[in-house]
């Protein structure tokens, strides 16, 4: 009677689990409710996330792998355009690590100039202490605060200082990864 008394319990058990707890995969997440505590676990199940991982792992490697002087004095980041990484170091400026502080953000990638790719960022940045212009070259990351845009420069700039460009910090290699169509995403995390 004992083992009889386990068995329909353990059914009991099966048939209410089963019941009650429901495994989906909608919108890309993993749907997983457990009755018997109303607790609701949502876990995303994408390949991008976890391609986006092993490219930031990829910039963290470039980034010690070619560490200089200049770029110890920094904050190392890690663009990623089209599944492919690019790392950079951003200056210890006020508006730098304002933008640190939203770190990370994705954005689309237009063409200006045919010199620099631009992309809008969610709030504009701090401008303490930013002088009022910047004559930019090849590999700059800047914010042009008039627009509250980041521009990244592919191409050597022929227009030499700008008001309201400010120097954000430098792209470190693959500069050939900015050249691809407008609208393009770029994902920017912070290497820790």
């Amino acid at each position: 009677m004992n083992a009889l008394h386990t068995t329909a319990v353990s059914l009991f058990l099966l048939f209410s689990w089963l019941t009650f707890s429901e495994l989906t995969q909608a919108n890309g997440y993993k749907k997983l409710m457990i009755a018997d505590n109303n607790i609701e676990i949502n876990t995303k199940l994408t390949r991008e996330t976890t391609a986006i991982t092993s490219t930031v792992q990829k910039c963290r490697a470039s980034t010690i792998n070619n560490k200089s002087s200049e770029a110890e004095l920094g904050t190392h980041i890690c663009l990623i355009i089209n599944g492919k990484s690019i790392s950079a170091t951003l200056n210890n400026s006020a508006t730098s690590q304002d933008l640190i502080s939203i770190l990370p953000i994705s954005m689309s990638l237009e063409d200006y100039a045919k010199t620099e790719k631009i992309g809008y960022l969610p709030r504009k940045l701090s401008l303490t202490g930013a002088p009022s212009g910047y004559a930019p070259s090849l590999g700059d990351i800047t914010y042009y605060a008039p627009w509250g845009n980041l521009a990244i420069f592919y191409k050597q700039s022929k227009v030499g200082f700008a008001n309201g460009l400010i120097s954000l910090g430098k792209i470190d290699g693959g500069l050939e990864e900015l050249l691809g169509d407008d609208g393009a995403i770029i994902t920017i995390n912070k290497i820790e």
